[in-house]
């Protein structure tokens, strides 16, 4: 850091504006992740571009490092692999960094899960009509006109992908109408995903007790 930089930046925190070192100076992520605040991140790396085979990695910020605190392990992402133009109805997985706040499954909580988890109920949607004023959230049903109950997901239809897992929040504030939804990290089945990520159950179970609240955790997808 330059003398200049260095005084404008001083300047700046005293007069009460935060400017956050750059995010290529602070995670060995291999490219640029926006941190934030977060002192927990999953990373999420394509095989490569247009593949839906992936790698996930947990990190840690431990004395200014990021160190990798678990994986890598095998992930599966959308069938188009990741976008940064992710869209409704295009099966691709958005790329950015992400809150992850809320764990729910068709399953009861499972022991040592950190983040706040919601265990799915029979008349729990995804709504993913884009023309209901819900686009993009979590409804208890049933449906009656708030949205069109083809055009999202019953949770609890999908008793092994939603046996497990996290919401990713992905256009949730604010919500741009058609830019997609219901994007998760769930129990894989092997295949590519609808535009999620996804492990197996025994990785995801793991996860559910490794993510930290107080870490602020996001994920990166790359």
């Amino acid at each position: 850091m330059t003398l200049r930089n260095g005084l404008l930046t001083l300047c700046l925190v005293l007069t009460g504006v935060l400017i956050p070192a750059p995010a290529s100076a602070q995670a060995p992520f291999g490219q640029p992740v926006a941190v934030g605040d977060a002192r927990q991140i999953l990373t999420v790396k394509s095989a490569r571009p247009g593949s839906s085979y992936a790698t996930l990695a947990g990190w840690v910020l431990r004395d200014g490092t990021w160190v990798r605190t678990f994986g890598p392990v095998q992930a599966r992402v959308g069938e188009e692999g990741t976008t940064s133009r992710a869209r409704d109805n295009y099966y691709a997985t958005p790329k950015g960094t992400y809150p992850l706040r809320l764990a729910f499954g068709v399953k009861a909580r499972p022991a040592g899960t950190g983040l706040p988890y919601r265990r799915v109920g029979p008349n729990d949607w995804w709504v993913s009509d884009a023309k209901s004023r819900h686009y993009n959230t979590w409804q208890v049903g049933p449906p009656r006109g708030r949205w069109n109950p083809a055009i999202g997901e019953r949770l609890a239809d999908y008793p092994t992908a939603y046996s497990y897992a996290v919401a990713i929040d992905y256009n949730r504030s604010p919500v741009r109408k058609g830019g997609g939804s219901a994007i998760f990290l769930h129990v894989g089945n092997g295949r590519a995903t609808a535009g999620c990520v996804s492990v197996s159950t025994a990785q995801l179970l793991k996860l559910l007790a490794y993510l930290e609240p107080g870490l602020r955790p996001r994920i990166a997808i790359l």
